[in-house]
């Protein structure tokens, strides 16, 4: 309140909720006291997933806007066709993942579909977290665990799946994400499969995305897709531009200026 220009408040992710998805309710509650500060005491708000702005509009009479992950892909990178060592003897079809494998994801959905389809080969990309079952996965030989890699390196990797996957667990805070990883895929034209993540089912782009209510709906989509060759995505190219980080940067700055009286 002491601060004399104009506030832009910008929450990226649902913080207290972190706190509550533990049980912490000390750490739940401080951390709402200070978001309902935030929004209050902003001339305007800008949100990173639908859901979040949904949830927390009660708290101010000012605008929020939603301006949703994205990707840096150029056009051209989708159309390479490298194919790193440590992928070259891997056979098809390569299941993928890219990211941190972490407590967020969903272990019995990503055991059950590496369990029941042995001859696909399913490829990690990314670290490895603590509360991550990493030994249980390890056990299967169609398990394939590439370590994390260097960013200019991704949109190969992408390149050579054949299907990504997006296999968050359904809870409040996963409601509030548009993860990263998926707009990258699309953006390299890959089929995507996906949980239901209620923020990214609303963003546009969701209608080239597979999404799966139940691990059984998943394999069997995912069989689907397999069985049918169905390995390029026809997700349009303007929409894909809509959503780099260069081009979701210059609507945020126009929205701020329009609905904030701003002069950015």
């Amino acid at each position: 309140k002491y601060i004399p220009q104009k506030k832009i408040f910008d929450l990226c992710d649902d913080i207290p909720y972190y706190s509550k998805l533990i049980g912490d309710e000390k750490a739940y509650n401080i951390k709402m006291k200070y978001i309902k500060l935030a929004f209050g005491n902003s001339d305007i708000s800008v949100v990173s997933a639908v859901r979040l702005k949904e949830k927390y509009k009660k708290f101010t009479n000012s605008k929020i806007i939603v301006v949703p992950n994205g990707h840096d892909i150029k056009p051209q990178q989708s159309q390479e066709n490298k194919i790193p060592n440590d992928i070259k003897s891997i056979q098809k079809p390569i299941i993928g993942f890219l990211g941190t494998l972490f407590n967020f994801l969903d272990f019995e959905l990503l055991n059950y579909i590496i369990f029941n389809r042995p001859r696909y080969n399913y490829v990690f990309v990314g670290g490895i977290e603590n509360s991550f079952p990493i030994d249980k996965f390890r056990s299967y030989p169609n398990f394939i665990h590439l370590g994390k890699k260097p960013k200019d390196e991704i949109p190969t990797y992408i390149k050579n799946f054949d299907i990504c996957l997006n296999p968050f667990k359904k809870h409040e805070v996963n409601d509030s994400v548009n993860p990263v990883k998926v707009f990258e895929y699309l953006a390299m034209k890959k089929p995507v499969i996906s949980t239901a993540m209620y923020s990214l089912m609303k963003e546009k782009i969701s209608d080239y995305i597979v999404f799966a209510q139940t691990k059984e709906e998943f394999l069997e989509k995912l069989d689907w897709i397999v069985n049918n060759n169905f390995y390029y995505n026809n997700i349009p190219e303007e929409i894909i531009l809509e959503y780099n980080w260069d081009n979701l940067f210059t609507k945020m700055i126009t929205e701020l200026n329009y609905h904030g009286n701003l002069n950015l």
